[in-house]
């Protein structure tokens, strides 16, 4: 295997593994506990919300939320 192709193979892993971590964080009880933690001030869901919610768009810390 060359380095490209390592390299490849590395990032559809970090995609897959990103990809299923965000389904579970898409559920709606997740979301909920999320923006209760982020109501009740929790440092680590306002953390979340400010540096990994933007990037990642994740729904529990959306404007026009589902």
């Amino acid at each position: 295997m060359s380095a490209a192709e390592g390299d490849a193979a590395t990032e559809a892993g970090r995609d897959r593994v990103r990809g299923s971590c965000l389904a579970v964080t898409d559920r709606a009880d997740r979301c909920g506990v999320a923006r209760e933690g982020l109501a009740a001030g929790d440092r680590r869901m306002v953390w979340r919300a400010d540096s990994m919610a933007p990037e990642l768009d994740l729904r529990a810390f959306r404007d026009g939320r589902p």
